[in-house]
């Protein structure tokens, strides 16, 4: 048998004689083991941050966070249109706005003419603006998708998803506005699709409502910047001063969507100055 081999046998250790024989040999054993673990502890477990492989690593760290706000940026600069002399009026009248509370407000600013169709509720979400009669267009209810058909919009801003930040995941806001501006597209081909950003809300709505949140909020509009790229569409979000003075606020009574006056201003001026020609 291969077990009665010589070489089974040649070297064989005997335990005995590897455990010492004398309490104090034991305790010798001990002691150095003891201190080695000590030792491999202190060094797994003791910062390193004077080291320059720690410092190497952090660099790294700080290089990975600037560059994926670089690619934010990068992506907003890519749909987004270059700013121009604020347009007109006039220049809105084949112009179509569909959205929530905020767009309802926007509607009622003196700057319309009265010539730019307005498809705006309260009622209106991400989840339902494509398949619900949310509006009434010549005495019939009809949804977003048929009204804007029916009309022809050469231009068409969208603003939703603050309707729906308290509830909706950001993927499933994200899938059901992709879902509305892929028929909006396959309606009206030749139309400038704008996807306007949600704003931030201030810190008594963030204090009163948990579910509203800034940094939620952000993370949001992150997919709606994604989602432009994806379809190539157009993505609006005031910038510099604008961006602070377009907060929003939630009555926490009726649930309304509110606008201030500053506000409104700060998101008509990026509508104006951002156009696509």
């Amino acid at each position: 048998m291969r077990r009665n081999s010589p070489l089974f046998h040649k070297n064989r250790f005997d335990m005995n004689e590897m455990v010492p024989k004398s309490r104090r040999g034991q305790k010798i054993v001990l002691a150095v083991l003891a201190v080695a673990l000590v030792v491999l502890l202190a060094f797994l477990l003791w910062p390193q941050s004077d080291g320059p492989g720690n410092e190497k690593h952090t660099t790294a760290n700080l290089v990975g966070n600037q560059s994926g706000t670089a690619a934010s940026s990068a992506a907003a600069q890519k749909v987004t249109p270059k700013k121009g002399k604020e347009k007109t009026a006039g220049y809105f009248k084949d112009a179509a706005f569909v959205g929530d509370d905020l767009v309802a407000t926007l509607s009622k600013h003196s700057f319309w003419d009265g010539s730019t169709l307005f498809l705006a509720t309260g009622k209106a979400n991400p989840s339902n603006i494509l398949r619900e009669q949310l509006f009434t267009q010549n005495g019939q209810s009809v949804t977003a998708l048929q009204a804007l058909k029916n009309s022809g919009p050469k231009k068409v801003y969208i603003c939703l998803g603050l309707n729906g930040v308290s509830w909706l995941s950001g993927e499933d806001m994200r899938s059901s506005i992709r879902d509305f501006v892929q028929r909006v597209q396959k309606e009206l081909p030749k139309a400038q699709v704008y996807l306007l950003a949600i704003p931030t809300v201030d810190s008594a709505t963030q204090q009163a409502l948990p579910n509203f949140q800034n940094s939620k909020i952000q993370s949001y509009d992150e997919l709606l910047l994604s989602l432009c790229e994806e379809l190539e569409i157009y993505y609006l979000q005031p910038q510099g001063e604008e961006l602070s003075q377009f907060v929003a606020s939630v009555d926490t009574g009726t649930s309304q969507l509110q606008l201030s006056q500053q506000a409104v201003d700060a998101w008509l001026s990026t509508i104006r100055s951002y156009t696509a020609g």
